[in-house]
């Protein structure tokens, strides 16, 4: 009889500053076992996601600290995570916030909510991995 394939746990790597989205989501996936690594800047994203491999990449994209957009096009240009899908997330989706990240190479938007709440199937839809388990 064979085997089922055993599902691994999700590992998304976060770049944001927003603490209580951020607080929310390490807690969803460290309940289900999986890892969540947050920073703030390109650069430590193309250093950190060689190690961690993520199947995702969130990109807060509406922080005014935070400029997600040059962000997005140096992953995207980048060797070390130019296959990561990422999606940029917003609190309340601004349609041209949400069209800059998808034109400088998000894969796809998500409000806060529905990344918490749909993470699996996030995960699942963008990265075509049926095998993560979240």
């Amino acid at each position: 009889m064979p085997r089922k394939a055993r599902k691994e746990a999700a590992r998304i790597l976060v770049i944001s500053d927003n603490a209580v989205f951020l607080e929310r989501l390490k807690n969803r996936l460290e309940t289900q076992r999986g890892q969540c690594m947050v920073v703030e800047t390109a650069a430590e994203a193309r250093r950190v996601a060689p190690k961690l491999r993520p199947h995702l990449i969130l990109v807060e994209v509406n922080s005014p600290l935070l400029r997600s957009i040059p962000i997005i096009k140096e992953l995207r240009s980048a060797a070390e995570t130019r296959s990561i899908p990422l999606v940029g997330l917003c609190g309340h989706l601004e349609p041209d916030r949400g069209l800059a990240a998808l034109e400088a190479g998000c894969v796809g938007t998500a409000s806060h909510a529905e990344s918490l709440s749909r993470l699996g199937h996030l995960i699942q839809e963008f990265t075509g991995n049926t095998r993560v388990r979240v």
